[in-house]
């Protein structure tokens, strides 16, 4: 009798802790769920790197690269910083199949073969997110400049690398691999004082704007509109923006109306490494950046960007698309695209780093177009920034033809 009462106060016990365990996860999915979506891939990892258990509960996550980056960065978190042994081993096979050529983990020897053949400079997520982290910097520091050396990576990429980490804002170890660079004559004597711009304006300025901190100039494009297509007997007159919040005033306008759209590796796609957020140092701008492209003759080639969540429909009537942007490198092959039934992309041209204006008119009398769905990208190594987005019906005393407009000022 006892021995049965002992099986089953047992059983009882052992289910009442993983019941347990399934309480708290859902209790912290409760609590993030009212902070942030962007916290729910980091939560999930921390929960699922605890207990293995619930990896039921994330079927759907364990293919996720977010999920897994930051699943990633708790298994090195204890394997390297805490070096305590108690890793969670079950996890590592996850993370090296999702990111089979991570030079971090290649510094650690966590791959099971060396392989020559891999493209190192392809950094994936879990790169970006352990380089990012002042946790990390002892170990990101020491492991980029070993590759460099190995050359593993080329010296050309550390100035992209090192605009990331001022993005980032960790400042720390952008000091420390640019001292190392300007010291070994990586970088142009133009790359260097942008790198020194760029740190020292972010570390002293982190700009918070509220919704009339920023505005579009109505008259300024009308004016320059009007100017630009010299004709006294046009007129053009902007109807209202039809792009909530266009000019980004909100912190999360980047996540609640505009999707990352990461067009690069897998069964469609040629190798890329691309990365997209919005960057708050620079007026709230949405930002994407390219590390690596590698082109397969067999697939598409890679690219990244920032695409409306939203379709806009359209009338009978003649449109403006206009946004400024800014590139850096000079290779970004900025471009924008509306439609598939367009099949119109123009390649924007480099800026040098500073501010352009893009005004795209195109008349949709015909309807050719019932709707559109705005899309940034980049399709090359390099930085871009996209700000002021708008897309305006407009009102035109006058004609301007079948013939699509495009200028760039």
């Amino acid at each position: 009798m006892r021995i049965k009462a002992f099986f089953f106060l047992s059983l009882v016990l052992a289910i009442f802790i993983f019941s347990f365990n399934k309480i708290l996860f859902f209790i912290d999915l409760n609590k993030i769920s009212l902070n942030s979506d962007r916290n729910y891939p980091k939560l999930l990892a921390r929960n699922y790197y605890k207990n293995e258990r619930i990896s039921p509960l994330l079927e759907m996550y364990l293919k996720d690269g977010l999920f897994l980056s930051y699943l990633g960065k708790e298994f090195l978190r204890n394997y390297e910083l805490k070096r305590s042994g108690n890793e969670k081993k079950f996890s590592l096979p996850l993370i090296l199949e999702k990111f089979p050529e991570n030079i971090l983990l290649d510094e650690l020897n966590l791959y099971s073969t060396k392989d020559s053949a891999r493209d190192w400079g392809n950094f994936d997520l879990l790169f970006l997110k352990i380089l990012e982290d002042s946790d990390f910097n002892s170990f990101s520091n020491s492991a980029l400049i070993e590759s460099i050396k190995a050359n593993k990576i080329s010296k050309e990429i550390l100035f992209l690398l090192i605009c990331y980490l001022n993005w980032a804002e960790n400042f720390s170890l952008s000091e420390s691999v640019t001292t190392w660079g300007i010291e070994e004559n990586i970088f142009t004597s133009k790359q260097q004082r942008f790198l020194l711009g760029d740190l020292s304006s972010r570390k002293g300025r982190r700009e918070n704007f509220n919704k009339d901190s920023k505005s579009f100039k109505y008259s300024s494009i009308q004016n320059k509109l009007n100017e630009m297509l010299e004709d006294d007997e046009i007129n053009v007159k902007l109807g209202k923006n039809l792009i909530p919040d266009g000019h980004l005033t909100q912190k999360d306008s980047a996540n609640i109306n505009w999707h990352f759209s990461d067009m690069s590796d897998g069964e469609l796609f040629s190798k890329g490494s691309f990365y997209g957020d919005l960057d708050q140092c620079e007026k709230n701008s949405l930002r994407v950046m390219c590390f690596y492209t590698k082109r397969a003759e067999e697939k598409e080639p890679s690219r990244g960007g920032f695409w409306f969540k939203k379709d806009i429909l359209l009338e009978r009537a003649t449109y403006l698309f206009y946004f400024r942007y800014r590139t850096v490198v000079g290779t970004e092959n900025a471009t924008f695209w509306l439609s598939s039934i367009s099949g119109k992309e123009p390649i924007l041209e480099s800026t040098d780093s500073d501010w352009k204006e893009c005004f795209y008119i195109f008349n949709n009398e015909q309807l050719k177009m019932p709707k559109i769905k705005p899309l940034l990208r980049m399709w090359n190594k390099g930085s871009v920034w996209f700000d002021d987005i708008g897309f305006f019906k407009l009102d035109i005393g006058g004609t301007l033809g079948e013939k699509d407009l495009l200028f760039i000022r």
